[in-house]
């Protein structure tokens, strides 16, 4: 599959979840990946048309909300600090699976493929 298909899904999937993007909803047949899927032009419910670079998307909170949603999710951080006694060496806590995915996608090589692959 290449990226703009990817992408397309990743989009619609995104606005099927009610994502609002900086207060305008876009219309689920009104957007389009254009063929260098550095950008996306979108006609919203109020008529507005915009156009702007993918990335600007992807990385926006709200468009990760909608992505993912506001479910918690466990994980596990190092401890930076010195003289941390066995078995404390990490500490749990709980964050939104939205911000997870948004940073591990920040990471990953390829941000639209791991949206994708992780729906």
């Amino acid at each position: 599959m290449n990226q703009k298909t990817k992408l397309t899904k990743v989009i619609e999937r995104a606005i099927k979840n009610k994502w609002d993007f900086f207060g305008h909803k876009p219309l689920l047949d009104h957007f389009e990946v254009l063929s260098d899927g550095l950008f996306i032009d979108m006609t919203m419910e109020d008529g507005i048309m915009v156009s702007y670079q993918t990335n600007t998307i992807l990385f926006s909170h709200d468009f990760a909300k909608a992505y993912w949603g506001e479910n918690k999710i466990l994980v596990c951080e190092l401890s930076a600090e010195i003289g941390v006694g066995a078995g404390e060496k990490h500490r749990r806590k709980t964050i939104p699976m939205w911000q997870y995915h948004l940073q591990q996608a920040a990471l990953s090589k390829d941000p639209i493929t791991y949206y994708h692959d992780n729906d």
